[in-house]
């Protein structure tokens, strides 16, 4: 039985159990998987088809996002401070994820300041090499160098090839298409290929110091405590899928928050918000 079939299930029973209203659903994938495009099988590329992913999110108390897609640069890092935010605790300082609270209230306005980049990465060859990729709206670059597996750490001193791809056009075209053709060497891009592996390397710092001793307490002391009382919900739309044929399903009617994460190989790079 198909995924999307399983999901209408666990909303139609959260519905007859009276949990649907206080209970935020987020349907999400690690990773992509490649079909023999590009030459490549299963997930392990920083290739478009690999890194863009499903990511939906059923928030009862943000009726404005209901059935809206959100056009912008989104990370799965994101939805940890997005679940603490909507349970009301405080969210800890030292992540790199941000919340999507802002995109669930305005669905069809960027908020200010939002980021422009969304990064991934990857070991190849025996993990002989670290591939760092950046995509923005237009870009996708990446840098390959030399990986010590010994120490656990890519040597940024050392780069062995650069990629960069166009997705100015990707909607008149089938998807990932642009990443065929890799234009590192144009000269005509070569400030586009500096700005972007200045970003990577700026991530790449923010990341190094977001993984200390200190920043990991200060994640556990702020998720221990709540900043202010659970959310009361109102009323909203019925949720889709409900239907006959779930009452099989045994959910936890003690559970305020759920967080179903489906792993999909869907290749979609969008926020899909529905109730």
């Amino acid at each position: 039985m198909c995924a999307s079939v399983q999901v209408g299930r666990v909303l139609a029973e959260l519905e007859t159990l009276g949990l649907s209203q206080n209970t935020t659903v987020v349907l999400m994938s690690d990773h992509g998987w490649h079909l023999g495009d590009m030459g490549e099988w299963s997930k392990s590329t920083n290739f478009e088809p690999a890194n863009r992913v499903v990511l939906m999110i059923r928030e009862p108390s943000r009726p404005a996002a209901a059935n809206k897609i959100v056009h912008v640069n989104v990370e799965l890092i994101d939805v940890y401070p997005t679940l603490v935010d909507i349970a009301r605790y405080t969210v800890p300082p030292a992540l790199e994820g941000k919340s999507l609270i802002p995109l669930l209230d305005a669905p069809q306005t960027t908020p200010p300041l939002w980021k422009n980049a969304a990064f991934s990465q990857v070991l190849h060859d025996m993990q002989r090499y670290l591939g760092y990729t950046v995509r923005t709206a237009d870009w996708r670059y990446t840098e390959w160098f030399l990986y010590n597996s010994t120490a656990g750490k890519a040597d940024w001193n050392a780069v062995q090839a650069t990629e960069l791809y166009d997705h100015r056009n990707d909607s008149q075209t089938v998807f990932g298409y642009h990443e065929r053709v890799n234009m590192a060497s144009d000269a005509q891009y070569g400030n586009t290929r500096l700005l972007l592996s200045a970003l990577l390397r700026t991530q790449q710092a923010v990341s190094s110091a977001a993984i200390t001793p200190t920043a990991q307490q200060a994640v556990s002391s702020a998720t221990a405590t709540p900043g202010t009382q659970p959310l009361s919900r109102q009323p909203t739309l019925r949720a889709p899928g409900s239907g006959s044929g779930a009452s099989s399903l045994n959910v936890n009617p003690g559970r305020i928050m759920a967080v179903i994460s489906v792993m999909l190989s869907l290749l979609v790079s969008r926020i899909s918000v529905w109730q």
